[in-house]
């Protein structure tokens, strides 16, 4: 098992994800799960412009300094850190990635990087990668873009992740800080593209986790970008929100803003809770899907009816009807998009279980006893927690 990491803006150190891959490889023991290796990329050498712009702007604020004695810098030039740290390099390094050759030269040591952990790792043909802010719109465009000539890198690197002449297989994407829909603004790729890469490179489903850190400000959902994908039976795409790192409204100073936001855009890189994500995630398939039957042939409503089916106590509703003045105690939309599921208890306190297709007619539809409820409570919480989108404030509401 494999896990390639492609880092974001701002990155000049190589060991970026040193802090992280050790709480990947602690969580890892701690579940009694064997180590992947690691492979942290990087190509932070490649954008220098910014650098040089900063030098620049630097020089021009001593010589205004030098002109007038009453000039200030940090006064006249408020919040240069998050300027520098955050604006600029991010406008800057997604900008020259998308307009310059630079974008190439990045997609070429990608590929290289790739081709050289295969050669180190031989026998390992899992592939899980974990991108990171700008890493997450470099990783979406060379997936899925339709705007490089034949012979970019990119067509290179999905050749080495195809299920038919490729070396790796690729099983989960996480990424993390993503602003993917705005840049897609530029980019264009549609669910057509997506579907396309899926149809012609997935040989099995691929698990795609977004992860939000709600006080970063460059981190937003990705996940409506795949609802229109007619095929979902090759694909399961959550956004998971992370808790807050403070509450940045409770200060009136912006800087209380600027310095909440800097700190949650890097939060991933050292969360223990990001780790602990990743390692769910790359081994979701072996202990969450593997139910006799493969998952790719069922859909999450046809997996939710059959375990339901087996709870103990359950009866069939076969009117499938709402309950009278129902009160909803647990809800879910199933991450393959092809339905809802709801638990709820009635006007005398029955409890119901029912799901929905993806047009919310009810498909299914069972009640129990009371003696009964507290097993049903449980399985329903499971089925959500594998099944369906899930945040961190729905688990602890």
């Amino acid at each position: 098992m494999l896990i390639y990491f492609i880092h974001g803006v701002a990155t000049r150190d190589a060991s970026y994800a040193n802090k992280l891959i050790k709480l990947i490889e602690e969580e890892c023991k701690r579940k009694n799960q064997i180590i992947p290796y690691c492979y942290a990329g990087f190509w932070g050498n490649v954008l220098k412009g910014t650098e040089k712009l900063w030098r620049d702007i630097d020089q021009e604020l001593q010589t205004q300094k030098q002109k007038n004695s009453n000039f200030n810098p940090e006064q006249s030039f408020r919040y240069q850190n998050f300027r520098k740290e955050y604006l600029s390099y991010f406008i800057g390094d997604a900008f020259t990635y998308l307009g310059s050759d630079r974008g190439k030269q990045i997609r070429r040591i990608i590929a290289d990087q790739l081709i050289d952990l295969i050669q180190a790792y031989p026998r390992e043909t899992e592939l899980h990668i974990v991108a990171h802010s700008l890493g997450t719109v470099i990783l979406w465009d060379l997936l899925f873009s339709e705007r490089f000539d034949p012979k970019d890198p990119a067509y290179e690197i999905r050749d080495l992740i195809g299920k038919e002449r490729g070396k790796l297989s690729l099983s989960s994407v996480t990424t993390m800080g993503s602003p993917i829909p705005f840049l897609n603004l530029t980019l264009g790729i549609d669910a057509n593209q997506i579907e396309k890469f899926i149809t012609q490179h997935q040989g099995q489903r691929l698990l795609w986790n977004n992860l939000i850190n709600s006080s970063d400000i460059i981190a937003y959902p990705i996940r409506p970008l795949f609802d229109s994908i007619t095929d979902v039976s090759k694909i399961l795409m959550s956004d998971y929100y992370l808790e807050a790192t403070g509450n940045i409204f409770d200060s009136v100073e912006i800087a209380a803003v600027v310095l909440n936001s800097l700190n949650a855009h890097t939060y991933y890189l050292t969360s223990d809770k990001v780790a602990k994500n990743i390692v769910e995630t790359i081994y979701f398939d072996q202990h969450d899907y593997n139910h006799g039957n493969s998952y790719s042939d069922n859909t999450c409503v046809e997996l939710a009816i059959e375990r339901i089916a087996k709870i103990s106590g359950v009866t069939k509703d076969l009117a499938k009807m709402k309950p009278l003045k129902e009160k909803i105690l647990l809800e879910g939309k199933f991450k393959d998009a092809s339905g809802y599921i709801y638990l709820s208890s009635d006007l005398y306190r029955v409890h119901h279980v029912y799901i929905q297709d993806n047009h919310q007619n009810i498909v299914y539809a069972v009640y129990v006893g009371w003696i009964h409820v507290e097993g049903l409570k449980n399985s329903v919480t499971e089925i959500i927690r594998q099944l369906c989108y899930v945040n961190d404030e729905a688990k602890n509401s």
